[in-house]
């Protein structure tokens, strides 16, 4: 969503159209209460739309737009490390101790081996989604760095995340060694993705 606020504001006058062929807006995001630097082509008077650009998980191209997150660190803690280390042994229920890196760039986010829940890490979102005893552990993982994190005073008033799942393209099925690193997340308050 980010991104579209940029164009939007340009093509709907809300901020002037630059003289040049690339417009800035800066935007200010009310819920981490961080500035975002927008930076995109004009085409004419209004925001350029066509492009060779390609993103995973969204179909066509498209004209680039960059986005700059200026300070994104410590926008729900205070901190980028919110606990002042990059990273820490959390005890999590029903697994013990597990090593994690927990960082607030933007969103928390914490990290965790995904051997550790009993994972690959390279299962898609929607088999992360329909596997409920991985999910469980995630969780217990989640609401554990919460409470690390000072968001929670105690695990279970973290909030349910929200469930969604999107197909990551350019990832064949049986080649997903060759991509490169495989990674899964589990935001504060949102489901896996890739």
């Amino acid at each position: 969503m980010s991104s579209a606020i940029g164009p939007f504001a340009v093509d709907e006058g809300l901020v002037p159209r630059p003289r040049d062929g690339e417009a800035v807006v800066r935007i200010h995001n009310t819920n981490t209460k961080k500035i975002i630097v927008s930076r995109f082509g004009m085409d004419g008077e209004e925001a350029a739309v066509a492009g060779d650009m390609t993103l995973d998980g969204v179909a066509g191209t498209g004209a680039p737009i960059r986005l700059e997150f200026m300070e994104p660190g410590g926008a729900k803690t205070g901190k980028l490390l919110p606990t002042g280390k990059p990273a820490d042994m959390l005890e999590v229920e029903g697994l013990g101790r597990v090593a994690v890196s927990m960082i607030d760039a933007a969103n928390p986010c914490v990290f965790v081996p995904a051997e550790a829940v009993g994972a690959t890490a390279t299962e898609r979102p929607t088999e992360i989604e329909g596997n409920a005893p991985l999910m469980a552990k995630l969780e217990a993982v989640r609401r554990a760095a919460s409470v690390a994190m000072g968001i929670a005073a105690r695990p279970r008033e973290g909030r349910q995340p929200q469930r969604a799942a999107h197909r990551v393209r350019g990832a064949p099925r049986g080649h997903e060694r060759a991509v490169g690193p495989q990674a899964r997340a589990q935001r504060y308050g949102q489901s896996p993705c890739a």
